[in-house]
């Protein structure tokens, strides 16, 4: 039978929608073959205000599915011992691609609910900074990335303000560590000399001298490459940063 399921490219993932899910949107990796054993399956979005996909026919969820397809079945359900469980780094049950997926024990999960998971929940203002935690699976390190909507960490170097901060981690805990003291300080300013991580990257944000028609453009483009326009106090004219894809520093230009 025909998968009833729609596919949209967003970025390197890809994005599925399905009538039975309403209005919600499910997201997995861009990976070679698992869009193709996704689709030969029928899922259900679960109800709850925390709901995750599943197919009843294989009694399992699909960030279970697609961990197996990576590792093999066999090597995955040796990973999940007793006292672990896969956690979505973001705390969205819907996104199942492979950055935002990694086996944690119990008390690490529990750890995370109680403390990160409720901080941002409970956060409604419109946010100094964002941040966006991912793990990488080949390369088996933790990344952290700090992305500025506020000028309010500079660059000593260059004098510029800083947009990004992307910091890299071999193990949980020492990311875990970090991620507190960032969920707790909604300012933006650290002391990074005392961070865990194994490496850090800065990115300047972009100086772009506006032309008069662009005094109340969203999007400038210079030399084929856009920029959106950032302002998270502008009344009915705000806006900021959500949420930012994985970066892979391998790729980065020097």
């Amino acid at each position: 039978m025909e998968s009833d399921v729609k596919v949209s490219i967003v970025g390197d993932n890809l994005e599925l929608s399905r009538e039975q899910w309403r209005e919600k949107r499910v997201m997995v990796s861009n990976y070679p073959g698992l869009l193709e054993e996704v689709l030969k399956y029928t899922w259900t979005c679960t109800a709850g205000s925390h709901p995750y996909i599943r197919c009843e026919k294989l009694n399992h969820y699909l960030h279970y599915f697609v961990l197996a397809f990576l590792y093999g079945k066999d090597k995955l359900d040796t990973m999940l011992q007793s006292n672990t469980i896969i956690e979505h780094l973001d705390n969205n049950g819907l996104n199942c691609t492979y950055e935002n997926l990694h086996i944690l024990s119990s008390d690490e999960n529990k750890a995370k609910a109680l403390t990160i998971d409720k901080q941002k929940k409970d956060y409604t203002r419109a946010p100094v900074f964002i941040t966006d935690v991912f793990y990488s699976h080949t390369r088996k390190y933790f990344q952290m990335q700090l992305t500025y909507n506020e000028n309010v960490v500079w660059n000593m170097r260059t004098g510029r303000p800083i947009e990004q901060i992307i910091i890299q981690y071999g193990t949980f805990t020492d990311l875990f560590s970090d991620w507190l003291i960032v969920a707790k300080h909604h300012d933006g300013r650290f002391d990074f000399s005392k961070f865990r991580g194994n490496c850090m990257h800065y990115k300047d944000r972009p100086l772009i001298e506006l032309k008069p028609e662009e005094k109340d453009a969203a999007i400038i483009e210079r030399d084929g490459k856009h920029f959106a326009r950032l302002n998270p106090h502008a009344g009915t004219k705000s806006a900021w940063i959500e949420k930012t894809p994985y970066i892979n520093l391998e790729n980065l230009e020097e």
